[in-house]
């Protein structure tokens, strides 16, 4: 099996496509590279949220460490003298905040 990051959401509708004409979900899987689970995962979210279920949905990422008033804090500290700044002393700025 080759495996592949990324898939498109045009793979995943020619995913849905093979299915719907009988084709078997191991099949499919060999055919676009992906496992059967991959396959089975992406048949149940077009039948749950049709098309919309087969775009990638967008990911919150991992929270800031930093309120907000933290970063205008540190941002004003710079902006007031932007000579003489190193990166360890911004960093330790940050890191003691």
């Amino acid at each position: 099996m080759i495996r592949r990051r990324g898939i498109h959401i045009r793979e995943r509708i020619l995913i849905v496509i093979e299915l719907r004409r009988g084709e078997f979900t191991r099949s499919v899987a060999r055919r676009f590279g992906f496992s059967q689970g991959k396959v089975i995962y992406w048949k149940h979210r077009f039948e749950k949220e049709g098309l919309e279920g087969l775009r990638t949905r967008a990911r919150s990422g991992k929270p800031r460490k930093l309120s907000d008033e933290s970063i205008a804090e540190i941002k004003e500290k710079l902006e007031s003298s932007p000579y003489g700044w190193e990166t360890k002393s911004v960093r330790e700025m940050i890191y003691y905040r």
